[in-house]
């Protein structure tokens, strides 16, 4: 294989790889396809003829998210050799950038691009868009939306993706209406992904606590440190909130209570 390999899933960008490769003749291209692929017509197959490399075609089994999958898992195998040295995902699902970000922390060079048609469809040309590591909105900077992108993902990862009121009163609470809103639009036109983890309920809660002392507290109360180890049995056993809030307010000041019952109905929802 060359130092730099495309792995291209043609379910969701269908030919328009045939673009790229014709601009970039020195690396491999790896086009993974199923019967859902869409079919290539005449003149995009003589152009593949005509080109001087090939790209090789992998047959992938279908089902559902299936060919992600299998291109990952292929990707995964070709990382463990040392002749690749560069790797692009060619396609328009934020799914991927997960894996990107997990192969990127571990010093790889890796990258996904998003295919889509220009405007001016006389040539039918891809466009060739950048977004590797969260590119166009994150980027290497590491914000969303001027927010931390690990607070951002620790959010989801907190909440259940499917549970998007819960996501929408999390963000409002903890950074504002308007700031709440443009975060919001951003996660559900990116679909809500985020790298997974394998936290219990127990850390997702702590988690939560963290942000919430980090952004939802504006006024700057001096939580003290073990408020805590008091909040998490009792959200965990499913205490009333009456009831915390007035063991709280009893045991500390009513100020510190109330920083965090604000959030106590959004802390129960945490599965």
């Amino acid at each position: 294989m060359s130092d730099k390999v495309y792995f291209v899933d043609s379910e969701n960008v269908g030919a328009r790889w045939i673009d790229l490769m014709e601009e970039d003749q020195e690396s491999d291209f790896l086009v993974f396809y199923t019967g859902n692929s869409p079919h290539l017509d005449y003149e995009h197959t003589i152009r593949l003829l005509n080109m001087p490399q090939k790209p090789e075609f992998i047959c992938c089994n279908e089902g559902k998210n299936a060919l992600d999958f299998q291109l990952a898992s292929y990707l995964g195998y070709v990382l463990g050799s040392d002749e690749v040295k560069q790797f692009v995902i060619l396609s328009n699902d934020t799914g991927f950038d997960s894996l990107v970000r997990f192969w990127r922390e571990r010093d790889r060079n890796i990258e996904r691009r998003s295919l889509k048609l220009t405007s001016t469809m006389d040539e039918g040309k891809a466009e060739l868009l950048n977004v590797s590591d969260f590119e166009h909105t994150v980027g290497m900077s590491e914000k969303v939306c001027d927010i931390d992108v690990k607070d951002y993902h620790t959010i989801l990862n907190c909440l259940e993706s499917t549970a998007k009121t819960n996501i929408y009163n999390a963000f409002v609470f903890l950074f504002g209406l308007e700031k709440g809103k443009e975060l919001y639009k951003y996660a559900t036109t990116h679909k809500l992904t985020e790298p997974p983890v394998n936290w219990k309920r127990g850390t997702k809660i702590e988690k939560f606590c963290e942000l919430i002392l980090k952004y939802g507290n504006p006024s700057g109360i001096a939580i003290p440190e073990g408020f805590i180890s008091f909040l998490l049995p009792r959200v965990q056993c499913g205490a009333s909130w009456q009831s915390i809030e007035k063991k709280a307010v009893q045991e500390y000041e009513t100020q510190v209570a109330e920083v965090f019952m604000r959030f106590y109905p959004l802390l129960t929802q945490i599965k």
